[in-house]
């Protein structure tokens, strides 16, 4: 791994096509600028290695100081930088979406609707079900067949490709970008989570097909496994300081402790650390890896998509 003196911070000078750098995660992961998007305040980023390799993230023009870059990288001019910092100060603007009360009650109705028709759906449909599957929490593998009855009902209510396209937010750069966004917001909506964020850069993350009607009806489809409440885990690793939890509507965490000493990371390495483990109830389980498709082909992570608890400081 080259040096971080080989390099040079991040800055939105050095947000124009072409350019190479690499993230400032454990890795030093390589990256490259294919697109800049003054318009929605956006850059993509094409991950060059690892895992992820091939994936593009539409990423928040200052999220760049996460990053940094060649030395020989060409700059942005004066009036291109001009523009970006006008579309950060346009877009990089705090939002807070308190959970609708009054929306509680009928979602929680809702979703109990749902499940009894989920139930009846596996126990007519599910090929799982059929070959006397169980659901196993101490396996890095989900179940391939559990998968695909996830993606069979998916398809029966019409969600297949919402739901598709939300995983693979979620699994590559979970968290980030409009469409988990636009989720948070309809969990707001629902009287579910509260959103804390920055407001919506990209109007077409709410337009068909990805409704907030539609997103809404995804967030009130999900199946009971079978599972008690789990033990996870989340571990933090930083070379600066270690924060408290920001407040963030999806959180994600794993099943698996080696996973989470992987994050950890060995001592030697000197960052700052914290690892965490708690029994979850099962009610705020969004997705995990034992259904998701897309949580089980380039990662094996055992991870699992939380909806945040805010009286829950830790996780």
């Amino acid at each position: 791994m080259a040096p971080d003196t080989d390099y040079v911070p991040g800055a939105l000078a050095y947000l124009a096509p072409g350019n190479s750098g690499r993230m400032l995660d454990r890795r030093r992961t390589p990256v490259r600028v294919l697109e800049v998007r003054p318009g929605t305040g956006q850059w993509v980023c094409e991950v060059l290695a690892f895992e992820d390799q091939g994936a593009r993230w539409v990423l928040p023009l200052e999220s760049v100081t996460s990053y940094q870059f060649d030395r020989g990288a060409a700059r942005a001019s004066e009036s291109a930088v001009r523009k970006l910092r006008a579309a950060v100060r346009k877009f990089n603007v705090p939002a807070q979406v308190p959970p609708n009360s009054r929306n509680r009650k009928p979602t929680e109705r809702a979703i109990a609707k749902r499940r009894r028709e989920v139930a009846t759906w596996l126990g007519s449909k599910s090929e799982f079900i059929a070959a006397g599957g169980t659901a196993d929490p101490g396996s890095r593998r989900g179940s391939p067949v559990l998968a695909r009855d996830l993606e069979a009902f998916m398809t029966s209510c019409g969600l297949d490709d919402l739901e598709r396209d939300f995983a693979a937010t979620m699994v590559s750069h979970p968290g980030i970008g409009e469409m988990a966004k636009a989720h948070a917001l309809a969990l707001a909506d629902l009287g579910l989570a509260g959103y804390t964020g920055t407001i919506v850069r990209d109007p077409m993350c709410l337009e068909p097909p990805w409704t907030m009607a539609r997103r809404q009806e995804h967030i009130e489809t999900f199946a009971t496994l079978g599972l008690g409440a789990p033990v996870l885990y989340r571990a933090v690793s930083t070379e600066g300081r270690l924060e408290p939890r920001a407040p963030r509507t999806f959180l994600s965490a794993t099943f698996s402790f080696e996973v989470a000493m992987s994050l950890f990371g060995p001592a030697w390495e000197g960052r700052n650390a914290r690892l965490e483990r708690q029994i979850v109830p099962v009610e705020r389980l969004f997705m995990t890896y034992l259904e998701t498709a897309a949580m089980n082909r380039q990662f094996h992570e055992a991870e699992a998509v939380l909806i945040e608890d805010p009286e829950n400081p830790v996780f």
